[in-house]
């Protein structure tokens, strides 16, 4: 459904662009993502990762560099607010460059080999944890597979006993309720009065307290 809207909104040279994604939907993971979203709201206790055919890996960086693309596709369709050509490209060299930085830990969620979600973990000069493209798949976005995505990769970075932060784009606050519930401190961030971006941060004391 999103598909065809996109579709119909782009409907200049947008032929191609629906081809690319319908090649990544595959009716057993939209049936699967259906199942999951039924499961979580009759309030049985679920997690992603025992669900039969589903795996939550780090992406070696072989793998990286062969599905960046794919990713990459993932990433700007998550990101309607970036429409701006200059934009756009600067989003895509940051992008690229984590896939290209070895330090870069790719997170990535399968459902029978397809993607359903994905983020990236990157340690700064300081050591914390820098948290980027957080992302599900569009076809799948409001089945809760996001909101189970990001806690299962923060318990398994929670034990290296960093902070762990992002940024929000000014023109995404609607996420920022979705970082304050996985237990995000929020930010503003501003330079003359005018503000840049939303920092989103669990600081490492916080961390400590959560595991005492």
């Amino acid at each position: 459904k999103n598909l065809l809207v996109t579709f119909h909104q782009n409907k200049d040279g947008g032929e191609i662009e629906l081809l690319k994604s319908l090649e990544r939907y595959k009716a057993g993971m939209l049936l699967y993502a259906d199942c999951f979203k039924k499961l979580k709201q009759s309030g049985k206790e679920i997690k992603l990762e025992s669900i039969k055919k589903t795996e939550l890996n780090v992406l070696s960086q072989e793998e990286k560099e062969e599905i960046a693309n794919e990713l990459w596709d993932i990433t700007i369709a998550n990101r309607p607010f970036i429409n701006e050509k200059e934009e756009i490209e600067n989003r895509k060299k940051e992008f690229f460059s984590s896939i290209e930085n070895v330090d870069s830990d790719f997170y990535v969620l399968k459902y029978e080999g397809s993607i359903m979600a994905f983020c990236s973990i990157t340690p700064d000069e300081n050591g914390d944890l820098y948290l980027e493209s957080v992302n599900t798949e569009s076809e799948v976005k409001g089945t809760m597979i996001g909101s189970d995505f990001l806690p299962s990769v923060l318990e398994k970075i929670k034990s290296l006993g960093k902070d762990i932060y992002g940024h929000v784009n000014t023109k995404n606050p609607m996420a920022l309720p979705y970082y304050e519930r996985m237990g995000f401190e929020i930010k503003k961030i501003e330079e003359n009065g005018v503000l840049k971006y939303y920092e989103i941060r669990i600081p490492t004391h916080k961390i400590i307290k959560e595991s005492v």
